[in-house]
Order: C-alpha cells, then sequence, then structure tokens
C-alpha cells in the first residue's frame, strides 16, 4: 500500500493548472516522435501489404475462382443430367408408345390368324359334311341296291314256298333284273 501512495504522489501535479498544462504538452507530441511514429506506421503498413494482405488476397481470389469452378461445373453438370432425364423421359415415351404399337399389331395379327383359322375350321367343316353327305348318300343307295336284292330274294323264296313249284333260273333272273333296274325308292315297292 505505501508504494501505490507514493506512485500516487509522484504522478499528483502540485497544482491544478500545472496539471493542465503538463496534460496539454503530452498531447500533442514533438516532431522527431511524431516522424519516427509515421514511418514505423508505413514500414508495418507496407510490410503487412506485402506479406499479409496480398497473398490473402491472392488466396482468396483463388478460393472464390475454385468455389465459382464449382458452381459453373455444379450448373453444367445439372443441366447435363437434365437434359439426359429428358432424353430418357423420351425414349420411355416412345418406348410406351413402341410397346403399344407392338401389342396392336400383335392384336390385329392374332385377330387374322383366329379368323384364318376359323375360317379353315369351317371350310374343312363344310367339306367333312359334303364328304359325309356323299357317303351317306352312297351307302343309302348301296342300302337300297342291298336292300332291293334282298327284297327280290326273299319275295322269290317265299313265291317259291307258296306256289310249290321252281321258277326257272332265267326265269328268276329276269324279274331280279327288271327289279333292280327300276329306279323307284324302296318304299314305293
Amino acid at each position: 500500500m505505501t508504494v501505490v501512495t507514493k506512485l500516487f504522489a509522484i504522478d499528483t501535479p502540485k497544482s491544478a493548472t500545472e496539471g493542465l498544462q503538463e496534460k496539454f504538452s503530452t498531447l500533442f507530441p514533438s516532431i522527431p516522435l511524431m516522424l519516427a511514429t509515421i514511418i514505423a506506421f508505413a514500414i508495418c503498413f507496407g510490410f503487412l501489404f506485402f506479406f499479409l494482405y496480398r497473398p490473402v488476397r491472392k488466396m482468396i481470389a483463388k478460393r472464390q475462382q475454385f468455389i465459382q469452378k464449382n458452381i459453373d461445373d455444379a450448373i453444367s453438370y445439372k443441366q447435363e443430367s437434365l437434359d439426359k432425364l429428358n432424353l430418357a423421359n423420351d425414349n420411355l415415351k416412345n418406348s410406351h408408345k413402341q410397346s403399344d404399337m407392338i401389342i396392336n399389331n400383335a392384336k390385329i395379327k392374332a385377330e387374322k390368324v383366329i379368323d384364318r383359322y376359323t375360317k379353315k375350321a369351317k371350310d374343312d367343316a363344310r367339306r367333312l359334311i359334303e364328304e359325309t353327305n356323299l357317303d351317306i348318300q352312297a351307302q343309302q343307295r348301296e342300302f337300297d341296291k342291298n336292300s332291293k336284292k334282298y327284297i327280290t330274294e326273299v319275295a322269290v323264296e317265299l313265291a317259291n314256298k307258296i306256289l310249290k313249284r321252281e321258277i326257272s333260273k332265267s326265269t328268276q333272273q329276269e324279274i331280279i333284273d327288271e327289279f333292280l333296274k327300276d329306279n323307284s325308292p324302296i318304299e314305293d315297292i
């Protein structure tokens, strides 16, 4: 505590005007001191400008160029990806159109094949029916022919039994031939 009071006592001016004068005199420094301060400030400013400010400014400019390049690349990549997306969407639309066309063509071809096979089946059925009808008619004629022959033979036998006499072979053959030449249906006989 005594040291503080001694220092305080040393710094205190003797009178108020002296203290005020001393303060004003210290307020304006001396010219050599002021020149030395300005020179030191200029040297510090030059040193800081050349060794700190310029490299930092160059680094900041490089960093800005790097960031701007990345931004430009990102924009170009985005545009490129949008172009590719649009191209992919166009390709997808085209593939959908092509698939629809393929499906429609397949349906048309399937309908043509169905029509062709249906027509062929109808023609085959008609041909089979005609062949069957012809076969039935041939069998009917054969049946009529055989039935006439059978009826004639049965009639001859019955007549032989009834008359109890025998007809000559030539007479019998004439009767049979005459009956067979007759084209009237069996129902009429």
